[in-house]
């Protein structure tokens, strides 16, 4: 008690640092600002009771019946965008002494076991494609190289409007809890957009990132098919360009590049494997919208392999980025912000800094999707992309229009892919940094066993925030250097490009 003394003197004698995200100050969330009209009638009305002397309880009732409506109106989301069920759900959660929103983990059981399908049907389906772009490829008269139709991409139609159809279906149960938390959608560059903007932003990155996979599966296909049409193998002209390049030793290890490119192509399985051993429980748990009572008996907390508690919201939004269903995972950075902030405006001085667990969420997914699903996808992709093109254009005077544009579709989906990931992991790191200094003014006003604990958990936010940063740093890198590295390919032609310079074998 003592000690809890002494900090309150020095908590008032020291004043607290501001969150770094300081919209909505009393508000258990952002709110949106085309929708906060009663906001600053609710501000005059705070100043004028101030100065008339009322008291700080008839104040909170007044935000208190402010925050309700808000929960409850949901005027931002037209009807087509949620389920009936899940208003009624939030409405209860709304009218509670407390207002607050409808926790994700408490609507996304149903939606789990669907993203599970869609990862089924993406396992199945893109290892097929690569066999029918093999298939369907041909050689070219006259050249050793094999371009195959463009009707082959018809067969991606169906299974991506499957996809896109039960990721419509996942986001109906989840939007409400995302936009009573975030208050606004968000598009890069663009801000705070209308919902309608942004759900079709999202579908459109959903398409993009589907069609990246497709692309690498053609690429494996096109290369398998072009080795059988070539008089001669290429990896003599492999091994050549390892011997030549000092910083392609990274690449010595592999016994051939048909290895490599196989390794490229299956680097997705990795990400599966991560994505489910942190997402299929190790007990029984139900797969359904619990309610509001947390006693009822519903559990959607539970044990992974890779976490010792997760919950349906969290492991959702895992799977969404496995599939690339951005109208479910394009709000996690924001969500994880927007909780962060709530928790630290309902923290009190001398209690532990929750809401640094979810920063640690935000960092932990960004060097995820940074490492996995940037460098070793699409930075590996966009290297041996550019340098089978590289090997073609030393074995022919002319390479046909079809070739050229095959290659070229390839490199645009991956660039896209790794600068998208680049970008995301800066983002995260941002936001990681502002909240990491509010942790360190917290830890002063903690009793000495929860400082020493929250010391531990600071010690690792940084070091994950450090890594982060260097994925988000490589990955950016790594897109200009082989966007250079391409334009000197063309460049040297005839010749072959050892380190920074054009040399005849």
């Amino acid at each position: 008690a003592d000690h809890r003394q002494a900090n309150s003197d020095a908590a008032a004698a020291e004043p607290r640092i501001a969150p770094p995200f300081p919209r909505a100050r009393r508000h258990s969330c952002p709110m949106q600002p085309r929708m906060m009209t009663a906001l600053p009638s609710l501000l005059l009305s705070r100043t004028r009771r101030n100065r008339e002397g009322d008291s700080e309880a008839a104040i909170a009732l007044i935000e208190r019946r402010d925050r309700r409506r808000f929960l409850k109106e949901l005027t931002g989301l037209p009807h087509w965008s949620y389920l009936k069920r899940v208003k009624e759900l939030a409405d209860r959660f709304a009218e509670k002494d407390t207002p607050s929103a409808v926790p994700l983990g408490v609507v996304a059981g149903l939606a789990i076991p669907l993203q599970f399908v869609v990862l089924m049907m993406r396992l199945g389906f893109f290892p097929c494609f690569a066999v029918l772009i093999f298939s369907a490829a041909s050689c070219e008269s006259g050249s050793p190289q094999a371009v195959y139709p463009w009707w082959a991409w018809g067969a991606v139609f169906p299974v991506q409007v499957a996809c896109l159809g039960l990721e419509y279906i996942c986001h109906r149960y989840t939007v409400v809890s995302t936009y009573q938390v975030l208050g606004e959608f968000r598009i890069f560059f663009f801000g705070a957009v209308s919902y309608r903007m942004w759900f079709a932003y999202s579908v459109l990155q959903s398409i993009f990132a589907s069609g990246d996979m497709a692309a690498d599966s053609a690429f494996l296909g096109i290369f398998l098919r072009s080795k059988i049409c070539a008089a001669e193998d290429s990896e003599e002209e492999w091994h050549a360009w390892i011997e030549a390049n000092h910083g392609a030793a990274v690449a010595a290890w592999m016994p051939s590049l048909t290895t490599l490119v196989f390794v490229g192509w299956a680097s997705v399985l990795f990400e599966i494997v991560w994505v489910l051993l942190q997402t299929i429980p190790l007990i029984e748990v139900d797969y359904e919208i619990a309610n509001e009572n947390e006693a009822s008996g519903y559990i959607t907390k539970y044990p992974t392999v890779l976490k010792r508690e997760q919950n349906h919201g969290s492991a959702l939004v895992a799977l969404a980025e496995c599939n690339n269903a951005q109208l479910l995972a394009s709000t996690d950075c924001h969500y994880a912000k927007a909780r962060a902030q709530w928790q630290y405006e309902n923290t009190r001085d001398g209690d532990f800094p929750m809401y640094l667990h979810h920063i640690e969420h935000l960092l932990l997914e960004g060097v995820y999707l940074t490492c996995m699903k940037g460098l070793l996808t699409n930075g590996l992709q966009l290297a041996l992309q550019i340098c089978v093109l590289r090997f073609r254009l030393r074995k022919e005077d002319e390479i046909s229009g079809n070739t050229v544009m095959q290659a070229y579709l390839s490199f645009f989906f991956s660039t896209i892919g790794l600068i998208a990931r680049a970008w995301g992991g800066m983002t995260r790191s941002r936001v990681g940094w502002s909240w990491l200094k509010v942790g360190d003014a917290s830890i002063r006003h903690l009793p000495t066993d929860e400082a020493a604990r929250a010391r531990t958990l600071m010690c690792k936010l940084k070091l994950t925030l450090a890594v982060l940063v260097m994925f988000a740093v490589l990955s950016a890198a790594f897109a200009l250097y082989c966007a250079w590295k391409l334009g000197v390919y063309m460049l040297c032609h005839k010749e072959m490009w050892m380190d920074f310079t054009c040399a005849r074998r």
